[in-house]
């Protein structure tokens, strides 16, 4: 192993081998294989640094070394590049993140099965079918719905439907033969699902004659609303035949296209079995500009998943495995997986989940406060209130651009009458003070949502909290923590003691990884202030009712879901309440409407039957 300046090295062998640079800190930024070590490493120093990819000179200006270990053969290479790549997970190299795909129809097992869309990964405990590229899921979906009145509603809307004995909507229009509510019995409504599945699978040609007989005879008798459902259920019947047909019946192989433009690349698998597209699953990552397009597929190759061996692989460059197509039906399979991969390639982005776009961001964000070292660690602090009340403070971190929800903290204010300057400086405070929220270290830096006006407000929480810790002669150092405002309105960033503001671009990787953070943080404390509104309410209106716990409010608000649906449920309803009972149903009721509710009667007290 050798270790050398980021500079170019001079004394590089001739031979086979693995190389990786590094940066200050030892991480690892990119990790590379050669069968020419020499030739490879001297490609990163050209002449004029402006003849390298933006993204290599974006790793290069990180990297502060470069080493290198030698191996027998290029194969020898090739699995020594793939360990270290899984093993120290460099942000500069290829690393696939798998898109949305085209989805299907699934249909759930069980005594009343629920027909939904799904996509990406196929959900469990139901049965699947599709992809259907070309065909609105949605569409399909309401087409399935329209023939064979198989149910989508969710557990909890057909567990209440059943209660209240209230079909929803589309049971009384008819779409849905609404098992619920006993339109149908649950055996009608499974032979549907079965005839459904049926009709996935292959078409019957036989029910699209019987519904034009059936419509036409529905018109001729003037039943034209019977007629008009017939000709729904027509127009439904031909959205059944929309597969994505790519070649002849006997055609049973895989494909796999990779596709790259500008820092991007995406790649597509395409399944076909008798002819239809069976599967198509799609990644998308930044590109690897040191490597030619055949190990471009070959790196690809490595990180896709395991699949079944025992079908052919296509791929535009055979390499490990794979074969070039033969005959016209295997090339319109590898054309239709190309096309998906360049399509992946526009409906994808990703800078936001880019290690390497993350690590520009960061280090455009340390010139524009002045840090000597990387950001790494930014955390991001915002204020949510409700007219002044229920104030609550977030603090979210972000480590190299992706969220630490275990970093996550929020913290109960005082009411503060609205004053948002004065809940921000009482924030920071305790965020930055010694072991501050639960944390262990300092960030980076600290964003707040706002403007001059809230980054004041932060600068005097940095100094309370900085003065507790000389105080405590604690020698973690928060006044040097640089703080940074952005404002909303402009998408403005306002760093500490600027006149004038900086405007990232809109759709670069700063402008991107900062308003993800700042969201993350609005959206983390509008959650704590709406549970603080929701407890209050809970407060306010079941507090002081004897024999109602915290066990049995939540038993209630689990059963009625909202405080308005317990107080306007009858006593009787309230008594079924698991730990509640006619009694404590009475004090309830009473409670909300002021007048008092005798019990309901149980079983036990009912009048003994007189005998004839």
């Amino acid at each position: 192993m050798r270790n050398v300046s980021v500079t170019r090295p001079t004394d590089v062998p001739r031979a086979p081998g693995v190389y990786e640079f590094s940066d200050t800190t030892g991480r690892v930024l990119y990790v590379g294989k050669a069968k020419d070590l020499a030739q490879r490493i001297a490609s990163y120093f050209p002449g004029d640094p402006e003849d390298l990819h933006p993204r290599t000179r974006r790793m290069l200006a990180n990297a502060t070394a470069v080493r290198w270990v030698l191996c027998a053969s290029e194969t020898e290479a090739l699995v020594l590049e793939r360990e270290w790549v899984h093993a120290k997970q460099p942000p500069y190299n290829v690393r696939l993140r798998t898109g949305d795909g085209y989805g299907g129809i699934s249909v759930s097992r069980g005594p009343v099965p629920r027909l939904s869309v799904w996509r990406g990964r196929r959900p469990a405990n139901a049965e699947t079918f599709g992809p259907y590229p070309g065909t609105s899921n949605r569409d399909l979906l309401d087409a399935l719905m329209t023939l064979f009145g198989v149910r989508t509603c969710d557990e909890n809307t057909y567990k209440n439907a059943a209660r209240t004995g209230r079909a929803c909507l589309l049971g009384e229009t008819g779409k849905c033969l609404a098992p619920c509510v006993g339109t149908v019995d649950a055996e009608t409504h499974r032979q549907a699902a079965v005839a459904l599945k049926e009709n996935l699978e292959r078409p019957d040609p036989a029910l699209a004659g019987r519904l034009e007989k059936e419509m036409r005879t529905f018109a001729e008798a003037l039943n034209f609303e019977a007629a008009a459902r017939r000709r729904d259920q027509l127009e439904a019947f031909a959205t059944l035949g929309r597969r994505q047909r790519v070649a002849g019946e006997t055609t049973d192989v895989d494909a796999l296209a990779v596709s790259r433009s500008g820092e991007r690349i995406a790649a597509a698998l395409v399944s076909v079995r008798g002819g239809v597209v069976t599967e198509v699953e799609q990644w998308a990552a930044a590109d690897d500009p040191g490597l030619t397009g055949t190990e471009l597929l070959e790196t690809v190759l490595a990180l896709l998943p395991e699949r079944d061996s025992t079908r052919d692989l296509l791929t535009g460059h055979p390499v490990g495995g794979t074969r070039a197509p033969r005959g016209d039906a295997e090339r319109a399979v590898l054309a239709f997986a190309t096309t998906q991969a360049e399509e992946s390639l526009v409906s994808t982005s990703l800078r936001r989940d880019d290690p390497a776009e993350n690590a520009a961001a960061a280090a455009r964000i340390a010139e524009i406060v002045g840090a000597g070292a990387p950001v790494r660690r930014i955390e991001c602090t915002d204020i949510s209130h409700t007219n002044g009340r229920h104030t609550v403070g977030s603090v979210v971190t972000f480590v190299d651009g992706a969220p630490r929800k275990d970093l996550y903290r929020r913290l109960n204010l005082r009411d503060l009458g609205g004053d948002d300057y004065a809940a921000t400086r009482m924030l920071v405070s305790r965020r930055l003070r010694p072991g501050g929220m639960g944390h262990d270290a300092l960030p980076d830096l600290l964003l707040v949502d706002g403007g001059p006006g809230q980054v004041k407000a932060a600068v005097e929480g940095r100094g309370e909290a900085a003065a507790i810790a000389t105080a405590l002669g604690d020698d973690s150092n928060p006044g040097s923590v640089p703080i940074m405002g952005l404002a909303k309105r402009f998408e403005e960033l306002w760093p500490e003691g600027a006149d004038v503001a900086v405007r990232p671009e809109p759709n670069s990787a700063l402008g991107l990884l900062l308003r993800h953070a700042r969201d993350e943080a609005h959206r983390h404390a509008l959650g704590g202030n709406r549970r603080q509104r929701e407890r209050a309410a809970v407060r306010t209106g079941l507090d002081g009712i004897r024999g109602l716990g915290p066990a049995r409010r939540a038993a209630l608000l689990s059963r009625f879901g909202t405080l308005d649906a317990v107080a306007a449920a009858p006593v009787e309803e309230l008594a079924t309440v698991p730990g509640v009972g006619p009694s404590l149903a009475a004090r309830i009721r009473e409670a909300f409407t002021g007048t008092r509710v005798p019990a309901p009667m149980t079983p036990d007290d009912a009048p003994p039957q007189s005998t004839p």
